[in-house]
């Protein structure tokens, strides 16, 4: 087979396995900042308002005990 990969040429030696882990944590972590996870204006907006409905009082869907157990 002409496109078979020749393991042994490619093994890296321990100190370059570990730049090249430290080159791609570099780059995760700049891609990860929380600078740039901060939601569009319109979604921070929208989350404001559930967070203002979540704390109005709603009548509850789950039914009481005593209704579900038939208590009058």
């Amino acid at each position: 087979m002409p496109n078979r990969i020749n393991a042994e040429a490619l093994q890296m030696d321990h100190r370059t396995s570990a730049a090249v882990c430290d080159g791609i944590g570099e780059r995760l972590r700049e891609i990860m900042k929380p600078a740039a996870n901060e939601l569009p204006p319109r979604l921070q907006e929208l989350m404001e308002r559930l967070r203002q409905v979540d704390d109005i009082d709603a009548p509850s869907i789950v039914p009481s005990l005593d209704t579900a157990l038939g208590a009058h």
